[in-house]
């Protein structure tokens, strides 16, 4: 039942805005293209500024296709990870750049291992700049928007300000567009992310209200949630009573960070993402939450419940279905 297709193709060069799926079909003829041989990947996402990381091990390359990974590796292959079921059809698990790459033979010289770290928009975050001023009452939205073009990456999930929201002070942005997304998005209670190559830009502890995820038996849910003894914004408020000399410490190792309550898992589906809207629907557990971190495990071979899934840190938020 298990299926998935892994694209590598040519070096990424920042010049406008990059979509990667148009990217790789307009390089189509210089891609590689595997869906058949054994494959093990992990892809961590999550909804900081940091770029997401994947990791992918293909077992008996060709030749040709490992060369060419060798004579390009350190220049940003674009790469793109899609897997799932026959049944149900595949979704994109990554879609960023190549940024390390490790060839090896077993002791035996039989199995072939080709290990792949992958980096989501990890070019464009460390390398893109932005150089803009701008007056007293200019509107946050016109910084936003100048803000992304510059990263040189498209937009994905945008929660856009209000009209009324402006910048109260002149000021001017330079250095790389990324740390000066993240700025904006921490002095205005927002998150910045890059999710497959695209921009993230949303609220602190609220939900996205399209395309949520109903999570039940029927839908892929591995296991019965249950709730933590103890969340970690509740830990914190303990600690504060129990020490206020750290008061102030353990303010800063908590304040920013939405709090992650539960962890769940179901069958593989690249569709959620780090900020998509999860509606739980199971036994002891039902309401809305919003996906934190996201870990997607594969094995292309390899047996057990645990070896073709998604794994979903999730924080509670208020929402509703209509």
């Amino acid at each position: 039942m298990r299926q998935y297709e892994l694209i590598i193709g040519v070096p990424i060069v920042l010049s406008g805005t990059i979509n990667m799926d148009d990217y790789l079909k307009d390089n189509e003829e210089n891609a590689y293209r595997v869906t058949d041989l054994n494959i093990d990947f992990e892809i961590r996402k999550d909804n900081t500024h940091q770029p997401n990381k994947g990791y992918i091990t293909l077992y008996n390359l060709s030749d040709s296709f490992v060369e060419y990974i060798n004579q390009n590796a350190g220049k940003s292959l674009a790469v793109l990870l899609r897997a799932g079921y026959t049944d149900t059809g595949m979704n994109t698990l990554f879609s960023g750049e190549v940024s390390f790459f490790e060839d090896d033979w077993d002791g035996d010289l039989i199995t072939r291992k080709t290990k792949l770290t992958l980096g989501d928009g990890e070019l464009a975050l460390k390398t893109a700049t932005t150089a803009r001023s701008y007056r007293t009452n200019t509107k946050l939205n016109t910084i936003l928007d100048d803000l992304i073009s510059d990263l040189a990456l498209p937009k994905g999930q945008i929660i856009r300000y209000s009209d009324n929201d402006v910048l109260p002070f002149s000021k001017s942005f330079t250095g790389t567009a990324s740390e000066n997304l993240r700025n904006l998005a921490s002095s205005t209670g927002r998150t910045f992310s890059v999710q497959d190559s695209s921009v993230y830009f949303t609220v602190k502890g609220k939900a996205l209200p399209q395309n949520i995820f109903i999570l039940n038996e029927s839908s892929g849910l591995i296991g019965i949630p249950t709730p933590r003894t103890m969340s970690a914004k509740q830990e914190y408020v303990l600690q504060q009573k129990k020490d206020k000399a750290k008061k102030e410490e353990l303010k800063k190792k908590y304040q920013n960070k939405e709090d992650v309550g539960l962890t769940v898992s179901c069958l593989l589906n690249g569709a959620v993402l780090p900020e998509t809207t999860v509606y739980l629907d199971s036994i002891y557990l039902k309401g809305f939450y919003k996906a934190v971190e996201v870990i997607h495990t594969g094995s292309y071979e390899g047996d057990g419940e645990g070896s073709w899934t998604t794994e979903m840190k999730l924080a509670e938020v208020q929402g509703k279905l209509e």
